[in-house]
């Protein structure tokens, strides 16, 4: 069983629309993927921003007790609690980032190595260099010798090698958690990679298969209604002139196959109907004739008024069965064509619904192509997205960079206060102690910025890679989109040739309508000539009682055959116009 046209158009549309939503949801499921490890990555970068400040403040509290040790000034002390109060703060909100059980207890251990830390600095560092230097003091003022101020140097030394040493361990497990999570950044990266490659590939396939259905309907759907309906026009466009020999051939079994048959039995009946004709008006022609002859014979034959009479007598009897024969056929034709007016109507209003089929599918083509639009729009919108996202990388390092020329700065600093202290001598040791410290931490700072800004760049390259494959799916959607335009151009054309069809059948309606009204009127003719063979048989049968009357009955009769010979020869052109 063949398929329905509406039904072919349909299953085409089908797949065409399972084809964009599967590419919708592919597109839809991998940005959600995208926006889920991206929100993950900036709580993960989150916690990094907050590690690298504790790691900073650690590093400020190394550099405060060289200082405090150095130098003796409480504010290095105070700077050193401030720090360690900023770690404890720092931590408790990194907790909160923190949703591994594991990673917490580590932020617990640091907190609390944190605070015990600070609680030793100002229970036994503080009190041992301030010892120190209170003792220096006395020596000056000649309280103490040389040798009390050597042991508590020493003991403020080994303090403060202490004191750094734990220091160094804080620093060392704030950043392990630091590397925890440039490890969790660099794997949800790749993650991010490889839905993007996976996306892509997705994409890639579902459009190849889209493109390669869309060609195949544009190829095959043109096809099949073309040639039924070419058929269909050449042989209306034979039948519109005349010519009954040919049928037309149409296989399918579709809308378009049905007004072929339909056409073709039209063709039969008007075949049949044009056959009677052509036989009918060959009888009348040949009544006419015999007529004419019998109205010679009694012109010629006036003596034999008796023979004459019974001649004409059987010629009228014939006549009217001849002309009844003839009424019979007429009033057939007659419901033949009325038969055939219907058939042809049924053919117009199979017409009129192919066309109004046609512009249906031409609006499924209309909200197809603007489906295809807000797709289109929907994945313009998350390029934008996933672009800003990159503006916003390009943002960080330019920060990253300013953060790496300070170090650089700070780097010269230092090295300019260590030459500074070299100059002073022996009263600038700590100092140069001090310069080192600094330059540590700005190379320390440096790197720390070298890397922030490799992971940026990184970030910056998957963000081009995502807006190139933003721009693909665009792409392919736009070419969904022209595909369904392309079909609703030819749901246009075919709503056009449809309507040529129904011109035609309307034309033949006509044609139908006049073939009824000339049977009406040979009916007619047919009255009027039996009436006058009535009128002949009556003037017969009282020609013995008015023999004078009989040249003008003849005369009528003749009259009556001569009219009846030209209209079957009118008749018979009229019929001859069409070939059988």
């Amino acid at each position: 069983m063949q398929m329905r046209i509406g039904t072919k158009i349909g299953a085409g549309f089908v797949a065409m629309l399972v084809m964009v939503g599967l590419m919708a949801a592919i597109a839809l499921y991998s940005l959600q993927a995208a926006q889920n490890q991206m929100e993950a990555l900036h709580e993960t970068n989150r916690r990094l921003v907050l590690e690298m400040k504790m790691d900073s403040e650690a590093g400020n509290i190394l550099s405060c007790i060289r200082g405090f040790v150095a130098f003796g000034d409480d504010n290095y002390i105070h700077q050193a609690e401030g720090s360690a109060t900023n770690i404890a703060k720092m931590a408790d909100d990194l907790k909160k980032l923190l949703e591994d059980e594991k990673a917490r207890e580590n932020v617990n251990s640091l907190v609390k190595e944190v605070i015990d830390y600070k609680m030793k600095m100002t229970g036994q560092l503080v009190p041992a260099v301030k010892e120190y230097y209170a003792a220096t003091r006395a020596q000056r003022d000649a309280a103490n010798t040389a040798e009390t101020v050597e042991a508590k140097r020493i003991q403020a030394i080994s303090l403060a090698i202490t004191f750094n040493s734990e220091a160094q361990s804080v620093k060392r497990n704030i950043l392990n958690l630091a590397d925890a999570d440039e490890r969790i950044v660099a794997e949800t990266v790749e993650a991010l990679s490889a839905a993007a490659r996976q996306a892509i590939l997705f994409a890639g396939g579902v459009g190849a298969v889209a493109l390669v259905i869309g060609i195949l309907l544009s190829i095959i759907l043109p096809r099949a209604l073309r040639r039924p309906l070419k058929n269909l026009a050449e042989g209306a466009a034979l039948y519109s002139q005349g010519d009954l020999t040919r049928t037309i051939g149409i296989a399918s079994k579709d809308e378009i196959g049905e007004v072929g048959a339909a056409m073709n039995r039209m063709q039969e009946h008007l075949k049949s109907l044009v056959l009677n004709i052509r036989q009918n008006s060959e009888l009348v022609s040949r009544a006419a004739d015999q007529l004419g002859t019998n109205v010679d014979q009694s012109a010629e034959s006036a003596n034999s008024v008796a023979e004459a009479i019974s001649a004409v007598a059987a010629g009228a009897d014939n006549q009217n069965k001849t002309i009844e024969t003839v009424m019979d056929s007429v009033a057939r034709s007659a419901e033949d064509a009325r038969r055939m007016t219907g058939q042809a109507a049924e053919a117009a209003e199979s017409s009129r619904t192919a066309a109004s089929k046609a512009e249906h599918g031409e609006m499924a083509a209309e909200r197809a192509v603007k489906q295809m639009d807000q797709i289109e729009e929907t994945v313009e919108h998350s390029a934008a997205v996933v672009a800003k996202l990159g503006t916003m990388s390009q943002e960080i390092g330019h920060i990253v960079e300013t953060i790496s020329d300070i170090a650089g700065q700070t780097n010269l600093l230092a090295l300019n206060a260590a030459i500074e202290a070299a100059r002073a001598g022996e009263s600038g040791k700590g100092f140069s102690v001090v310069a080192e410290e600094v330059r540590k931490l700005a190379e320390q700072s440096d790197q720390a910025a070298q890397q922030i800004a490799g992971l940026i760049a990184g970030i910056q390259a998957e963000t081009e890679n995502a807006v190139a494959a933003m721009a693909v799916g665009t792409q392919e959607v736009r070419t969904g989109a022209e595909v369904v335009r392309t079909a609703g151009q030819s749901f246009q054309e075919i709503r056009t040739l449809v309507a040529a069809v129904s011109e035609q059948v309307r034309i033949i309606n006509e044609s139908f309508a006049s073939l009824a009204q000339g049977n009406a009127q040979i009916l007619q003719a047919m009255n009027d000539l039996k009436s006058i063979g009535d009128t002949a048989a009556q003037q017969t049968q009282n020609v013995s009682a008015a023999t004078q009357e009989q040249s003008a009955a003849m005369q009528e009769i003749a009259s009556a055959g001569h009219e009846l010979t030209k209209f079957a020869e009118e008749l018979q052109q009229a019929v001859n116009r069409f070939k059988v």
